[in-house]
Protein backbone atom coordinates (compact mmCIF):
# COMPACT_ATOMS: atom_id res chain seq x y z
CA UNK A 1 0.00 0.00 0.00
CA UNK A 2 1.10 3.26 -1.04
CA UNK A 3 1.38 5.79 1.86
CA UNK A 4 0.92 9.63 0.81
CA UNK A 5 3.94 11.41 2.78
CA UNK A 6 2.46 14.45 4.75
CA UNK A 7 5.01 17.66 5.26
CA UNK A 8 2.88 19.73 8.43
CA UNK A 9 4.51 23.09 9.40
CA UNK A 10 3.50 23.95 13.53
CA UNK A 11 3.05 27.45 13.45
CA UNK A 12 3.42 27.09 17.74
CA UNK A 13 2.71 30.71 19.02
CA UNK A 14 4.21 32.82 15.88
CA UNK A 15 2.56 34.87 13.41
CA UNK A 16 -0.36 37.14 13.66
CA UNK A 17 -3.19 36.58 11.39
CA UNK A 18 -1.78 39.30 8.66
CA UNK A 19 1.89 37.65 9.04
CA UNK A 20 0.19 33.97 8.38
CA UNK A 21 -1.99 36.13 5.30
CA UNK A 22 1.56 36.25 3.46
CA UNK A 23 3.11 33.43 4.52
CA UNK A 24 -0.05 31.01 3.56
CA UNK A 25 0.36 33.21 0.04
CA UNK A 26 4.19 33.06 -0.44
CA UNK A 27 3.70 29.48 0.02
CA UNK A 28 1.56 28.83 -2.21
CA UNK A 29 3.32 30.87 -4.84
CA UNK A 30 6.61 28.81 -4.13
CA UNK A 31 5.25 25.30 -4.34
CA UNK A 32 3.38 26.29 -7.71
CA UNK A 33 6.20 27.89 -8.89
CA UNK A 34 8.21 24.67 -8.31
CA UNK A 35 5.64 22.40 -9.95
CA UNK A 36 4.30 21.03 -6.60
CA UNK A 37 2.22 18.03 -6.80
CA UNK A 38 -0.61 17.76 -3.88
CA UNK A 39 -1.50 14.56 -4.75
CA UNK A 40 1.56 12.85 -4.06
CA UNK A 41 2.87 15.06 -1.22
CA UNK A 42 0.30 16.54 1.34
CA UNK A 43 1.12 19.87 2.56
CA UNK A 44 -0.24 21.29 5.59
CA UNK A 45 -0.04 24.45 8.07
CA UNK A 46 -0.70 24.31 11.04
CA UNK A 47 -1.42 27.86 12.71
CA UNK A 48 -2.55 29.33 16.34
CA UNK A 49 -6.44 29.45 16.48
CA UNK A 50 -6.40 33.48 16.36
CA UNK A 51 -4.81 32.45 12.47
CA UNK A 52 -7.25 29.95 11.09
CA UNK A 53 -10.06 31.68 9.77
CA UNK A 54 -7.49 34.03 7.79
CA UNK A 55 -5.85 30.82 6.35
CA UNK A 56 -9.37 29.22 5.81
CA UNK A 57 -10.16 32.53 3.80
CA UNK A 58 -6.89 32.36 1.71
CA UNK A 59 -7.17 28.61 0.90
CA UNK A 60 -11.34 28.77 0.02
CA UNK A 61 -10.73 31.75 -1.73
CA UNK A 62 -7.77 31.01 -4.23
CA UNK A 63 -8.50 27.42 -4.20
CA UNK A 64 -5.30 25.85 -3.21
CA UNK A 65 -4.14 23.00 -2.51
CA UNK A 66 -2.61 23.59 0.99
CA UNK A 67 -4.62 21.80 4.23
CA UNK A 68 -4.67 23.56 7.25
CA UNK A 69 -4.83 21.93 10.92
CA UNK A 70 -5.48 23.28 14.81
CA UNK A 71 -2.89 22.66 17.57
CA UNK A 72 -5.04 21.32 20.04
CA UNK A 73 -8.34 20.49 20.99
CA UNK A 74 -10.46 19.97 24.22
CA UNK A 75 -12.51 17.21 24.68
CA UNK A 76 -15.49 18.90 25.45
CA UNK A 77 -18.18 19.74 23.27
CA UNK A 78 -19.01 22.96 25.14
CA UNK A 79 -19.70 25.02 28.44
CA UNK A 80 -17.92 26.84 31.01
CA UNK A 81 -14.54 25.69 29.67
CA UNK A 82 -12.60 29.26 29.64
CA UNK A 83 -9.72 28.93 26.82
CA UNK A 84 -11.03 25.35 25.65
CA UNK A 85 -11.61 25.08 21.39
CA UNK A 86 -14.39 22.58 20.80
CA UNK A 87 -14.07 20.28 17.59
CA UNK A 88 -17.15 21.95 16.17
CA UNK A 89 -15.85 25.06 16.07
CA UNK A 90 -12.60 23.31 13.85
CA UNK A 91 -14.88 21.83 12.28
CA UNK A 92 -16.78 24.57 10.83
CA UNK A 93 -13.15 26.43 10.01
CA UNK A 94 -13.09 23.70 7.60
CA UNK A 95 -10.06 21.94 9.84
CA UNK A 96 -8.83 18.73 8.38
CA UNK A 97 -6.14 18.12 11.28
CA UNK A 98 -5.67 18.79 14.79
CA UNK A 99 -2.07 17.66 16.69
CA UNK A 100 -2.76 16.39 20.19
CA UNK A 101 0.13 14.82 22.56
CA UNK A 102 2.73 17.64 21.71
CA UNK A 103 5.42 17.60 23.96
CA UNK A 104 4.88 20.60 24.94
CA UNK A 105 1.28 20.39 25.70
CA UNK A 106 2.45 17.14 27.97
CA UNK A 107 5.46 19.37 29.37
CA UNK A 108 3.93 22.52 30.05
CA UNK A 109 0.20 21.47 30.62
CA UNK A 110 0.95 17.96 32.39
CA UNK A 111 -1.39 16.12 29.36
CA UNK A 112 -1.49 12.20 30.35
CA UNK A 113 -1.49 10.09 27.58
CA UNK A 114 -4.92 8.93 28.13
CA UNK A 115 -6.50 12.38 27.89
CA UNK A 116 -4.33 12.65 24.56
CA UNK A 117 -6.26 9.64 23.55
CA UNK A 118 -9.49 11.25 24.69
CA UNK A 119 -8.77 14.07 22.22
CA UNK A 120 -7.53 12.10 19.36
CA UNK A 121 -10.65 10.08 19.85
CA UNK A 122 -12.63 13.08 19.81
CA UNK A 123 -11.00 14.66 17.18
CA UNK A 124 -11.72 11.35 14.51
CA UNK A 125 -15.02 10.94 15.66
CA UNK A 126 -15.99 14.53 14.65
CA UNK A 127 -14.31 13.51 10.67
CA UNK A 128 -10.79 15.34 11.22
CA UNK A 129 -7.53 13.37 11.63
CA UNK A 130 -5.22 13.80 14.72
CA UNK A 131 -1.70 13.79 14.41
CA UNK A 132 -0.90 11.77 17.55
CA UNK A 133 2.28 13.50 19.19
CA UNK A 134 5.44 11.21 20.64
CA UNK A 135 8.59 11.22 21.83
CA UNK A 136 11.29 10.48 24.54
CA UNK A 137 13.51 13.34 26.52
CA UNK A 138 17.06 13.28 26.88
CA UNK A 139 17.42 11.16 30.17
CA UNK A 140 14.90 8.33 28.58
CA UNK A 141 17.04 8.16 25.68
CA UNK A 142 20.25 8.15 27.40
CA UNK A 143 18.89 5.25 29.36
CA UNK A 144 18.04 3.20 26.49
CA UNK A 145 14.62 2.81 27.07
CA UNK A 146 13.51 4.98 24.09
CA UNK A 147 11.26 2.66 22.18
CA UNK A 148 9.40 0.90 25.17
CA UNK A 149 8.53 4.68 26.16
CA UNK A 150 7.27 5.63 22.77
CA UNK A 151 5.58 2.49 22.43
CA UNK A 152 3.82 3.15 25.96
CA UNK A 153 2.64 6.37 25.15
CA UNK A 154 0.91 5.05 21.81
CA UNK A 155 -0.71 2.05 23.23
CA UNK A 156 -2.28 3.74 26.24
CA UNK A 157 -3.12 6.36 23.58
CA UNK A 158 -4.85 4.37 21.02
CA UNK A 159 -6.30 1.66 23.74
CA UNK A 160 -9.89 0.28 22.87
CA UNK A 161 -9.04 1.50 18.92
CA UNK A 162 -10.20 -0.29 16.19
CA UNK A 163 -8.09 -1.21 13.33
CA UNK A 164 -9.99 0.65 10.68
CA UNK A 165 -9.53 3.67 12.91
CA UNK A 166 -6.16 3.67 13.58
CA UNK A 167 -5.59 3.12 10.01
CA UNK A 168 -6.81 6.52 9.51
CA UNK A 169 -4.40 8.29 12.02
CA UNK A 170 -1.34 9.99 11.62
CA UNK A 171 1.34 9.47 14.88
CA UNK A 172 4.28 11.96 14.70
CA UNK A 173 7.34 11.12 16.44
CA UNK A 174 9.43 13.76 17.90
CA UNK A 175 12.17 13.16 20.25
CA UNK A 176 11.83 15.79 22.88
CA UNK A 177 15.47 16.42 23.11
CA UNK A 178 15.78 17.32 19.61
CA UNK A 179 12.79 19.88 19.55
CA UNK A 180 13.80 23.79 19.26
CA UNK A 181 17.30 22.71 20.23
CA UNK A 182 19.04 22.48 16.61
CA UNK A 183 20.10 18.66 17.85
CA UNK A 184 18.51 16.13 15.30
CA UNK A 185 18.20 12.34 15.49
CA UNK A 186 19.97 10.73 12.40
CA UNK A 187 17.67 9.39 9.88
CA UNK A 188 19.41 5.81 11.24
CA UNK A 189 17.50 6.77 14.88
CA UNK A 190 14.40 8.10 13.24
CA UNK A 191 14.12 4.96 11.32
CA UNK A 192 14.54 2.65 14.20
CA UNK A 193 11.68 4.63 16.25
CA UNK A 194 9.62 5.20 13.47
CA UNK A 195 10.29 1.31 12.55
CA UNK A 196 9.50 0.08 16.07
CA UNK A 197 6.06 2.10 15.71
CA UNK A 198 4.97 0.59 12.76
CA UNK A 199 6.11 -2.97 14.17
CA UNK A 200 3.76 -2.36 17.06
CA UNK A 201 1.12 -1.33 15.49
CA UNK A 202 1.18 -4.11 12.91
CA UNK A 203 1.18 -6.20 16.42
CA UNK A 204 -1.62 -4.47 18.05
CA UNK A 205 -4.00 -4.27 14.76
CA UNK A 206 -2.54 -6.37 11.90
CA UNK A 207 0.17 -5.42 9.00
CA UNK A 208 -1.93 -3.95 7.04
CA UNK A 209 -3.64 -0.94 9.47
CA UNK A 210 0.09 -0.40 10.35
CA UNK A 211 1.37 -0.23 6.37
CA UNK A 212 -1.70 2.45 5.73
CA UNK A 213 -0.91 4.03 9.11
CA UNK A 214 1.26 7.24 7.97
CA UNK A 215 4.37 7.85 10.60
CA UNK A 216 6.10 11.76 10.56
CA UNK A 217 9.17 12.92 12.13
CA UNK A 218 9.63 15.59 14.01
CA UNK A 219 12.40 17.46 16.18
CA UNK A 220 14.63 19.80 14.34
CA UNK A 221 13.52 18.50 11.09
CA UNK A 222 14.62 21.19 8.50
CA UNK A 223 16.31 21.62 4.58
CA UNK A 224 19.25 20.40 5.02
CA UNK A 225 18.10 16.85 6.43
CA UNK A 226 14.60 16.26 5.25
CA UNK A 227 15.83 14.24 2.36
CA UNK A 228 17.65 11.86 4.29
CA UNK A 229 14.37 11.30 6.74
CA UNK A 230 12.23 10.82 3.93
CA UNK A 231 14.24 7.97 2.01
CA UNK A 232 13.69 6.01 5.34
CA UNK A 233 11.20 3.27 4.60
CA UNK A 234 9.11 4.07 7.84
CA UNK A 235 9.42 7.96 7.49
CA UNK A 236 6.07 9.21 5.98
CA UNK A 237 6.51 13.16 6.33
CA UNK A 238 7.63 15.63 8.59
CA UNK A 239 6.30 17.54 11.38
CA UNK A 240 8.59 20.94 10.95
CA UNK A 241 8.30 23.45 13.86
CA UNK A 242 11.33 26.66 13.67
CA UNK A 243 12.41 25.68 9.90
CA UNK A 244 8.83 26.67 9.06
CA UNK A 245 9.14 30.28 10.79
CA UNK A 246 12.72 31.77 10.79
CA UNK A 247 13.85 34.40 8.85
CA UNK A 248 15.99 33.07 6.11
CA UNK A 249 13.34 30.14 5.66
CA UNK A 250 10.32 31.35 5.96
CA UNK A 251 8.39 28.41 4.83
CA UNK A 252 7.93 24.93 3.85
CA UNK A 253 8.50 25.65 0.56
CA UNK A 254 12.03 24.48 0.89
CA UNK A 255 11.53 20.81 2.53
CA UNK A 256 8.22 20.45 0.98
CA UNK A 257 10.27 20.44 -2.33
CA UNK A 258 12.34 17.91 -1.31
CA UNK A 259 10.12 15.92 -0.13
CA UNK A 260 8.13 15.65 -3.65
CA UNK A 261 11.75 14.38 -5.27
CA UNK A 262 12.26 11.93 -2.65
CA UNK A 263 8.89 10.45 -1.28
CA UNK A 264 6.55 11.15 -3.41
CA UNK A 265 8.70 10.38 -6.91
CA UNK A 266 8.37 14.17 -8.54
CA UNK A 267 10.02 14.51 -11.55
CA UNK A 268 13.68 14.56 -11.51
CA UNK A 269 15.61 17.90 -11.59
CA UNK A 270 13.13 19.77 -10.24
CA UNK A 271 14.79 22.85 -8.18
CA UNK A 272 14.34 23.31 -4.18
CA UNK A 273 12.37 26.43 -3.17
CA UNK A 274 13.28 28.49 -0.49
CA UNK A 275 10.90 31.14 0.09
CA UNK A 276 11.81 34.59 2.30
CA UNK A 277 9.38 37.39 2.72
CA UNK A 278 10.19 41.00 2.02
CA UNK A 279 8.88 44.56 3.19
CA UNK A 280 5.41 45.64 1.91
CA UNK A 281 4.10 42.40 0.22
CA UNK A 282 7.19 41.72 -1.70
CA UNK A 283 8.39 38.06 -2.06
CA UNK A 284 11.81 36.58 -3.72
CA UNK A 285 11.50 33.58 -4.70
CA UNK A 286 14.94 31.41 -4.99
CA UNK A 287 15.68 28.32 -6.65
CA UNK A 288 18.76 26.75 -5.21
CA UNK A 289 20.20 24.58 -8.22
CA UNK A 290 20.83 21.23 -9.22
CA UNK A 291 22.96 19.92 -11.74
CA UNK A 292 24.73 23.60 -11.95
CA UNK A 293 21.93 25.53 -13.01
CA UNK A 294 20.77 28.94 -11.08
CA UNK A 295 17.67 30.72 -11.42
CA UNK A 296 16.08 34.00 -9.12
CA UNK A 297 13.08 35.06 -9.62
CA UNK A 298 11.61 38.45 -7.97
CA UNK A 299 7.98 38.34 -7.82
CA UNK A 300 5.62 40.61 -6.31
CA UNK A 301 2.56 39.06 -4.00
CA UNK A 302 -0.92 39.95 -5.22
CA UNK A 303 -1.45 42.34 -2.33
CA UNK A 304 1.34 44.31 -3.32
CA UNK A 305 0.17 45.06 -7.06
CA UNK A 306 -3.35 45.10 -6.01
CA UNK A 307 -2.46 48.07 -4.12
CA UNK A 308 -1.05 49.48 -7.46
CA UNK A 309 -3.96 49.00 -9.88
CA UNK A 310 -5.90 50.45 -7.12
CA UNK A 311 -3.83 53.80 -6.43
CA UNK A 312 -3.61 53.44 -10.95
CA UNK A 313 -7.12 53.61 -11.36
CA UNK A 314 -7.90 56.54 -8.71
CA UNK A 315 -5.44 58.87 -10.65
CA UNK A 316 -6.44 58.09 -13.65
CA UNK A 317 -10.71 58.57 -12.83
CA UNK A 318 -9.16 61.79 -11.45
CA UNK A 319 -7.10 62.79 -14.28
CA UNK A 320 -9.90 61.46 -16.62
CA UNK A 321 -12.57 63.96 -14.88
CA UNK A 322 -10.44 67.26 -14.99
CA UNK A 323 -10.18 66.62 -18.79
CA UNK A 324 -13.93 66.24 -19.31
CA UNK A 325 -14.04 69.37 -17.21
CA UNK A 326 -11.86 70.74 -19.56
CA UNK A 327 -13.30 69.48 -22.97
CA UNK A 328 -16.59 71.63 -21.86
CA UNK A 329 -14.62 74.55 -21.14
CA UNK A 330 -15.13 74.24 -17.60
CA UNK A 331 -11.72 73.65 -16.41
CA UNK A 332 -10.78 77.26 -16.25
CA UNK A 333 -6.74 77.92 -15.63
CA UNK A 334 -5.85 74.22 -16.00
CA UNK A 335 -6.40 74.06 -19.74
CA UNK A 336 -3.07 76.67 -19.84
CA UNK A 337 -0.83 73.66 -19.52
CA UNK A 338 -2.15 72.39 -22.53
CA UNK A 339 -1.17 75.28 -25.24
CA UNK A 340 -2.31 78.75 -23.46
CA UNK A 341 -5.95 77.59 -23.36
CA UNK A 342 -8.85 76.29 -25.24
CA UNK A 343 -10.96 79.78 -25.43
CA UNK A 344 -7.72 81.98 -26.54
CA UNK A 345 -6.74 82.43 -30.70
CA UNK A 346 -7.96 80.21 -32.99
CA UNK A 347 -4.31 78.53 -33.43
CA UNK A 348 -3.21 77.86 -29.87
CA UNK A 349 -7.04 76.84 -29.41
CA UNK A 350 -6.53 74.14 -31.82
CA UNK A 351 -3.40 73.05 -30.66
CA UNK A 352 -4.48 72.66 -27.14
CA UNK A 353 -7.46 70.69 -28.16
CA UNK A 354 -4.82 68.39 -29.65
CA UNK A 355 -2.99 67.85 -26.73
CA UNK A 356 -6.07 67.15 -24.54
CA UNK A 357 -7.18 64.76 -26.91
CA UNK A 358 -4.36 62.98 -26.93
CA UNK A 359 -3.92 63.04 -23.12
CA UNK A 360 -7.75 62.11 -22.62
CA UNK A 361 -7.34 59.48 -24.73
CA UNK A 362 -3.77 57.94 -22.94
CA UNK A 363 -5.07 58.07 -19.46
CA UNK A 364 -8.52 56.78 -21.27
CA UNK A 365 -6.33 53.38 -22.17
CA UNK A 366 -4.15 53.23 -19.10
CA UNK A 367 -7.63 53.60 -17.26
CA UNK A 368 -8.82 50.49 -19.11
CA UNK A 369 -5.75 48.49 -18.83
CA UNK A 370 -5.76 48.79 -15.14
CA UNK A 371 -9.50 48.18 -15.01
CA UNK A 372 -8.40 44.74 -17.38
CA UNK A 373 -5.84 43.62 -14.86
CA UNK A 374 -7.89 44.09 -11.54
CA UNK A 375 -10.00 42.12 -12.73
CA UNK A 376 -7.66 39.44 -14.11
CA UNK A 377 -5.94 39.87 -10.86
CA UNK A 378 -8.85 38.78 -8.51
CA UNK A 379 -9.66 36.13 -10.89
CA UNK A 380 -6.41 34.45 -11.62
CA UNK A 381 -3.79 35.58 -9.02
CA UNK A 382 -1.82 34.46 -6.49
Amino acid sequence: MTRTPLMAGNWKMNLDHLEANHLVQGLAMALSDAGHDYSKCEVLVIPPFTDIRTVQTIVDADELGIKYGAQDVSVHDNGAYTGEISTDMLTKLGVTYVVMGHSERREYHNESDELVGAKARKVFDAGMTPILCCGEALEVRKAGTYVEFVLGQIRAALAGWKAEEVAKIVIAYEPIWAIGTGETASAADAQEVCGAIRAALAEDFGAETAEATRILYGGSAKPGNIKELMAQPDVDGGLVGGASLTPERRSLARPLAATSRVGANARRGQSVCRLAPLPFSVTLVVYVPQEGRTAIETGLTVTILNNVLIVLIFLTSILLTLTVLMHKGQGGGLSDMFGGGISSSAGSSGVAERNLNRITLGTLLIWLVCIVGYALLAKYGR
